[in-house]
């Protein structure tokens, strides 16, 4: 008798223990962060356009925590600062810069390299129905600045410009500012797109419109305009201390993948 009453006793216990919370949860960790820093090209055409896919697809926030020279950065990133560093820059010509700079590097041995694109290069575009077919980097820069405010000032037909202009054109703004711009502003008022698509979209229903787009954006809807070149000099590269880790590949996988549409914007 008292052998069974001590039975129930110690079932009861059991299956209490098994129901009960825990009295010391395990509560969950800080959100996990991509911490990078950079040139300017290098952000403006590759991180700043992808961040947004990126923290999404991935459940991650990208840090950009400083825009830096590409030897500053290397500096940085071989003291351990940062979980990347991208550059507009061949890995041999950074190491070469480095030495010739005299730096000390104690984890050189360890630094790493990945090609996130090649270049990136960019087209002018107008509605097929605009008659002009080619623009000198003084007319796109008075374009841009807004000090030409009509097609006839450009041998156009008659009417006002309309410039398109992306909510996140980054690589667009770099390479106008470090090409044509001579340190003119680009004019704020511009009839804003979402997307590259729509840029492109925008510019195919308005014949007045003019925008600037990455050229694998291109489509027959538009007509590209013949001006000097317009790119940014690749590739843009991913340096590591060490071998890369998880966050490395997911953004190297969304670059090589549906990314793709968003470099460059």
């Amino acid at each position: 008798m008292i052998r069974r009453y001590i039975s129930k006793i110690i079932s009861a216990s059991l299956l209490a223990l098994t129901f009960a919370a825990p009295v010391h949860a395990k509560r969950p960790g800080p959100p996990e962060v991509f911490k990078i820093m950079g040139d300017s090209p290098a952000l403006a055409s590759v991180i700043f356009p992808l961040k947004e896919a990126f923290q999404s697809e991935n459940k991650m926030q990208l840090l950009v925590i400083e825009e830096t020279t590409p030897l500053t950065g290397l500096q940085e990133a071989d003291r351990g600062i940062g979980d990347a560093l991208v550059v507009a820059m061949p890995f041999d010509e950074l190491n070469r810069l480095a030495a010739d700079s005299g730096m000390i590097r104690r984890n050189k041995s360890l630094t790493q390299f990945s090609v996130l694109v090649n270049e990136v290069s960019y087209k002018v575009i107008v509605n097929p129905a605009n008659p002009v077919s080619k623009l000198s980097a003084k007319e796109l820069r008075r374009i841009f600045s807004g000090r030409y405010k009509d097609w006839d000032d450009v041998d156009g037909t008659k009417g006002p410009v309309s410039i398109v202009w992306g909510e996140w054109s980054t690589g667009a703004s770099w390479v106008l500012a470090s090409t044509v711009m001579d340190d003119e502003p680009i004019i704020k008022n511009m009839v804003r797109a979402e997307s590259i698509s729509e840029i492109i979209a925008k510019v195919a229903q308005d014949p007045r419109a003019i925008g600037i787009v990455p050229t694998s954006g291109l489509t027959p809807a538009v007509k590209a305009l013949e001006t000097p070149e317009l790119k940014i000099e690749g590739p843009i590269i991913l340096v590591t201390v060490g071998f890369p880790t998880s966050k490395h590949f997911q953004l190297m996988k969304l670059i090589k993948g549906e990314g793709q549409r968003l470099v460059g914007y």
